[in-house]
């Protein structure tokens, strides 16, 4: 008895496969696309836009400068743009056991850092502020109101006394690799001392300077819908958001590889008749793999559409998310409304069908 042909054997499941593979490679681009445009054009005070003036910018202002590069145009997001824009920090050279704190270590009056920790340094840089010390002393003595302040203190630069730069780099970047550490902390670390000043927007850009803008967010359709830089460290809408990170990366990890198989084996098998399930399947497979992708690079995901409802503001998302929630409400449309859908089981459309054919109970007739 000759075995049943593999789906993959009909002209029609090919023609499926590879127009559905041109959605999924679209989506997926789109998402990538709209995330890196995120990265480097959308800032805050932890994520800086990092600017180089090259000798082709020779002769412009600083003003000029941003601008160009970010697109600006006139008006209020511009305007309060260029009041966040300051000068790099010089680069401090330290190693990867060089003390967080104490004597021979970082000098005390350093607040932070900006670290390019990509292996592209036009990226933007991560902002590292140095309030472990400060945090920790205002923990223990919340704790313990009658302890001595002295002895808080001295218990808290006990504890951190072994903090090495690496270690502390690390923890706050966790996609930063060891082999590159002694490179990061060596040439890419930018130590913020004292207060920051910004520049002035007309002044002149010098070659080879770089700028940094800590603000950077687009009106799109007044304050209800705009576009923010975001980072999310959970699943969609944040969900997980405060698990321990290894705990949690255990969990996107297993729950994400079993679920792209099951969809690409349901993609597989369904056929090509049932549309509207393979284009939900597929988004809700392009946008996963975008997220997963995002958080295997960097364990974390960029969202940057932030919207209020009334007065609710909805989570930031991005166009991952899109494809997953559009494609989540087709399949519970077609489970819904559609008798023949692939994704009921052959009893549960027995017993539709059932109640379907019932007939409608006769009513008592009105008496006069």
């Amino acid at each position: 008895m000759n075995a049943p042909p593999s789906p993959l054997d009909k002209p029609s499941q090919i023609k499926k496969l590879v127009l559905l593979g041109l959605f999924f490679a679209f989506w997926l681009w789109a998402d990538l696309w709209t995330k890196h445009w995120a990265d480097t054009h959308l800032a805050d005070p932890r994520h800086p836009i990092a600017l180089t003036v090259t000798p082709d910018e020779k002769g412009k202002t600083i003003a000029e400068v941003v601008t160009d590069r970010l697109g600006l145009e006139a008006g209020k997001d511009t305007e309060r743009t260029m009041a966040h824009v300051f000068k790099l920090p010089p680069v401090a050279a330290f190693t990867p056991d060089t003390p967080v704190f104490g004597p021979d270590g970082v000098p005390e009056d350093t607040r932070g850092f900006y670290v390019f920790w990509r292996e592209d340094a036009s990226l933007p840089p991560r902002r590292l502020d140095r309030t472990d010390r400060l945090l920790a002393n205002r923990w223990l003595a919340s704790a313990r109101e009658d302890a001595d302040p002295v002895e808080v203190l001295a218990a808290v630069d006990g504890a951190l006394a072994e903090l090495k730069l690496g270690d502390w780099v690390t923890d706050r970047v966790r996609r930063l690799s060891e082999d590159r550490l002694g490179e990061v902390t060596g040439t890419r670390m930018h130590p913020i001392r004292g207060r920051t000043t910004t520049v002035a927007p007309r002044s002149p850009a010098v070659v080879g300077e770089t700028y940094l803008v800590e603000w950077r967010q687009i009106d799109v359709m007044g304050t209800w819908f705009k576009y923010v830089y975001a980072e999310n460290t959970g699943a969609a809408f944040g969900f997980l958001k405060g698990a321990p990170p290894k705990l949690r990366d255990g969990i996107f990890f297993s729950l994400t590889v079993v679920v792209l198989l099951a969809i690409m084996g349901l993609i597989v098998r369904i056929e090509a008749r049932h549309r509207m399930v393979l284009v939900a399947l597929t988004a809700i497979l392009a946008g996963a793999i975008g997220n997963f992708i995002d958080r295997i690079r960097y364990g974390y995901v960029i969202d940057f559409i932030d919207m209020f409802l009334g007065s609710y503001h909805w989570p930031t998302y991005n166009v991952a998310d899109i494809g997953i929630s559009c494609g989540v409400v087709l399949l519970m449309l077609d489970i819904t409304f559609n008798k023949d859908s692939p994704l009921v089981t052959e009893e549960e459309r027995e017993a539709k069908n059932a109640k379907a054919s019932e007939p409608e109970s006769a009513t008592p007739e009105k008496t006069s």
